[in-house]
């Protein structure tokens, strides 16, 4: 998927995928991707901690608050992306007080903040990574906030020894850990072709970096999550795992567009084109995806039929069941197809309570949407 960052003279290619794991029965990993109205983009990976409802609940407060301090447009990038990290760490420590279930909860955090064509700022608290590939070389932007992290970086410890130490999971910072947090910020020059990886540690915890370079340096995005999330879970898959890959890249008028272009300022007769609708965001399809998530596990008939859905009722019980159960979505892949029509492939995981605790039932989804009123709708499946 291609979107304009800034003034139109960079280009974004970006692609995410999640997976529960191998040893887990549920996904606390959430992820974002935002657009303000200056032109910057923000994606932002969090891996939540505190059990399934507490984690699940601390990722998303965590990405919500990026999002919504993105959008206020007050102050610099590096000062907002600072502010909605300690906002969203004093909203988890909120959230717990309030509930008893989701004491103890909080998140890890890495977010990409492309400020202009050439800056980027990365912010992060605790291990969740950022990576860069550049010319065929991986670099590791982030360090991780953990116990045997520290060690390393004071010689106590070879990196080879850390992989597995018993202690290396201990956080030393976490949103909703504590009521101050310092989150590290990096400014970052941005190049084209520049590939970027945000991930939680159930990726990199498990996958070796050089195995991550020969996948993230050389594979287009929508491959190289899948691929990822895939080598984590072919090594166990001990925790949930969640890959975003945006790739920058240049956009030149060429020979041709040069002279349409002199054509148009200069007078040469030929008609200008028509403009293109342009095709639903990222950010919009993410957005459907979440109100018909929610509308779901409210059990919320009428809101589901306004996203376009023609349900029965007995095809609402079947597929968003009123007993406890719940609907996960994840994009696998978005696609712009004739006319105004948008195919998304999707994961569709139902949870539900069980003889035996919680089932889980995973399948694959193609379904296309369109836009309409300001807002995409279901329009039938993708076959």
């Amino acid at each position: 998927m291609l979107e304009s960052v800034g003034e139109g003279t960079r280009e974004l290619r970006t692609a995410s995928q999640s997976d529960v794991g191998r040893a887990r029965r549920d996904n606390q990993d959430a992820f974002g991707e935002f657009a303000s109205a200056a032109g910057e983009r923000l994606l932002v990976v969090a891996d939540g901690m505190g059990g399934h409802l507490g984690g699940a609940t601390a990722s998303r407060i965590c990405v919500e608050t990026l999002g919504e301090v993105l959008h206020d447009g007050d102050g610099a990038p590096e000062t907002r992306l600072a502010r909605g990290l300690a906002l969203a760490n004093t909203r988890i420590r909120a959230a717990a007080e309030r509930q008893a279930d989701l004491a103890g909860m909080g998140t890890t955090a890495v977010a990409l903040l492309f400020a202009s064509p050439r800056t980027a700022w990365l912010g992060w608290v605790g291990d969740s990574r950022a990576y860069r590939a550049r010319g065929g070389e991986l670099e590791t932007l982030s360090h991780d906030h953990s116990v045997v992290a520290e060690w390393v970086r004071a010689g106590i410890l070879q990196p080879e020894e850390a992989e597995h130490h018993p202690r290396r999971n201990e956080l030393l910072r976490a949103l909703g850990a504590s009521a101050e947090v310092e989150p590290d910020l990096r400014e970052l020059d941005v190049r084209p072709h520049d590939r970027f990886l945000l991930c939680s540690d159930g990726l990199s915890s498990v996958v070796p970096a050089e195995e991550i370079r020969a996948v993230l340096a050389f594979e287009p995005p929508e491959l190289a999550v899948k691929k990822l999330v895939a080598m984590a879970n072919e090594r166990g898959g001990p925790d949930n795992v969640r890959a975003l890959v945006p790739i920058a890249a240049a956009i030149g008028l060429g020979l041709l567009g040069t002279i349409l272009y002199a054509i148009e300022r200069g007078g040469g007769g030929l008609p200008a084109p028509a403009p293109k609708a342009a095709a639903p965001s990222h950010a919009e399809v993410l957005r459907f995806l979440d109100d018909w998530e929610q509308a779901a596990n409210a059990h919320d008939a009428g809101r589901l039929r306004g996203l376009g859905f023609a349900l029965t009722p007995e095809q609402l019980e079947r597929d968003f069941p009123s007993d406890g159960g719940r609907l996960e979505l994840a994009l696998l892949s978005q696609e712009s197809l004739a006319g105004d029509l948008v195919g998304l492939r999707l994961r569709v995981a139902y949870t539900r309570p069980g003889r035996k605790g919680l089932e889980r039932r995973e399948e694959e989804r193609a379904i296309l949407v369109r836009p309409s009123a300001g807002a995409l709708r279901y329009a039938g499946a993708w076959e």
